[in-house]
């Protein structure tokens, strides 16, 4: 069992990570990509490959990293408590992380060797970029209305 304190610090660690993690996504979904479906593909492709490249440095991934690690530990011990709802929370959370390590990076990466053309990856990652979002903000607020 871990300690309350610890188990409180890997709460607001998550609801916090998570919320910020989410309007990344969002931000995205709603700003950005509807932005490069307006410019040639070649160009859009050479974008997100360079947001990709800058996205993989400290500050995003420490982010990520918070609430991928913090959702888990906090998913262990809600379920372990038996607490089901914030389990929930702490499992929507834990989707986000999950989309974007199997399914987002594997298609950026295709995208950055050109083994994926502009039009399919735009499709894929943008659909898989909505779900991480609410998977996250959906994750955050039903913690948070848990407290």
């Amino acid at each position: 069992m871990i300690p309350e304190w610890l188990a409180a610090a890997l709460l607001i660690a998550t609801i916090s990570s998570a919320g910020i993690v989410a309007g990344f996504y969002a931000a995205f979904a709603l700003v950005v990509f509807p932005a490069l479906t307006s410019v040639q593909n070649s160009a859009a492709g050479d974008f997100m490959i360079s947001v990709n490249q800058h996205a993989e440095r400290p500050a995003f991934l420490g982010l990520f990293f918070l609430s991928l690690l913090s959702s888990l530990g906090y998913t262990a011990y809600a379920l372990a408590q038996g607490l089901l709802v914030p389990a929930m929370g702490s499992l929507l959370v834990l989707s986000g992380a999950l989309l974007t390590i199997f399914l987002s990076v594997p298609l950026n990466r295709a995208l950055q060797r050109a083994t994926i053309p502009w039009t399919r990856y735009r499709r894929r990652w943008h659909r898989v970029n909505v779900l991480r979002a609410v998977g996250s903000a959906a994750g955050a607020l039903l913690l948070l209305l848990t407290v």
